[in-house]
């Protein structure tokens, strides 16, 4: 070898990457197939394009979109605080604050969020009066569930519980995520348990 093969400098190297040519070839077939269907349904006349974009902006649809956009946001904010707490009660060291967090999880990520739906929607058939009754005192409360459960708050309600059960354990799996020395670092520097979980 030669002493100017040593002496060449790293930067002058060409580095030539490796051709995908496949990659290429795959990804035209896939872009071809997909023009060549969204020309079929544009250029078809039964479709009848105007007619669908008449009725997707009719007064319905457009109530029914913001409806669901209402209901997102509620089930949201309300599901996830539901679901803090739910995680917080999990990793708690109270064995019935575990079992309750763990049991509430558990039912309402396996029951089918329609079930529930029916189920909230009709729960007048199972409790036709929704009372608060005090041992000793007796009732000090009570309402018809038909006059205090209407369909939006229904969903509301299923929407909440069912997002609540999932957060839960979404909440809970990126707390535990958290390394146990970082968590005893803070302990040793004096962090109380409620710093240590906001930080």
């Amino acid at each position: 070898m030669s002493s100017e093969t040593h002496d060449q400098q790293p930067e002058e190297l060409r580095i030539i990457g490796k051709k995908y040519i496949g990659r290429w070839i795959s990804a035209l077939i896939v872009l071809l197939i997909l023009l060549a269907m969204g020309n079929s349904m544009l250029s078809n006349p039964r479709f009848e394009w105007s007619v669908i974009a008449e009725n997707f902006t009719g007064p319905s649809i457009i109530q029914g979109v913001l409806m669901t956009l209402q209901l997102t946001a509620i089930s949201v904010i309300f599901g996830f605080a539901g679901g803090t707490i739910l995680a917080l009660m999990r990793l708690s060291s109270n064995p019935v604050l575990v079992a309750v967090s763990w049991g509430y999880t558990w039912f309402f990520r396996g029951v089918p969020m329609l079930v529930q739906l029916f189920l909230w929607y009709n729960i007048a058939a199972l409790y036709p009066t929704i009372s608060i009754s005090l041992p000793w005192v007796g009732e000090i409360w009570s309402a018809s569930a038909n006059s205090l459960i209407s369909p939006f708050s229904a969903a509301v309600i299923a929407l909440v519980m069912h997002q609540s059960a999932y957060a839960a354990e979404i909440i809970r799996a990126g707390i535990q995520s958290v390394g146990t020395g970082q968590v005893e670092a803070a302990r040793a520097l004096g962090y109380r348990p409620t710093p240590i979980f906001l930080h």
